[in-house]
């Protein structure tokens, strides 16, 4: 996942023009973000560019001999496939949501997966009323929407209860 952690450009080297064909993958299983937020600690960013920054400076002698491949020999494609397969199993052990008229196929699992929901069946004009002005997943799940029906969008029934509700 892009986290925008980015090491200082190399000036005065001939390692500058290496500096744009490298990425460095970092595995931390300790770890995690919600769905949506990509933004790391600052201090948890400083120990993962101290990694990163060893790790360049012990390639600089190798630099010439990465740049230009496409690494794919490097990658377990049998490994990488098995965890494609195991989330998909996990995923299709999930019930059926069964609404039919939103593409979510399966009964959500997590917060953001449930606010997905919500956001298709507005999206899809099911639910009327609401209108969205702003959504905000970078630090709250809040939105900003407008919530408002004319008697004709309730329904005769909900209207005629409401009526009497109001006479009582």
């Amino acid at each position: 996942m892009p986290t925008g952690i980015v090491l200082p450009f190399p000036t005065g080297t001939t390692e500058a023009g290496y500096w744009n064909n490298f990425y460095f993958l970092v595995e931390a299983e300790w770890l995690s973000f919600d769905a949506g937020r990509k933004v790391v600690p600052g201090r948890t960013q400083e120990v993962i560019k101290r990694a990163c920054k060893g790790i360049w400076d012990e390639m600089r002698v190798w630099k010439t001999r990465f740049v230009g491949h496409e690494g794919e020999e490097s990658v377990d494609q049998f490994a990488e496939a098995q965890k494609v397969q195991t989330r998909v199993d996990r995923v299709r052990g999930f019930p059926d949501l069964g609404l039919g008229k939103i593409p979510f196929a399966k009964v959500p699992q997590t917060e953001q997966a449930t606010i997905a929901v919500f956001h298709e069946i507005l999206g899809r004009g099911l639910l009327k009323g609401y209108q969205t002005f702003d959504i905000n997943t970078a630090s709250t799940y809040d939105a900003v929407v407008k919530y408002s029906l004319s008697g004709s969008d309730v329904g005769a029934q909900a209207l005629l209860i409401w009526r009497e509700k109001l006479n009582k």
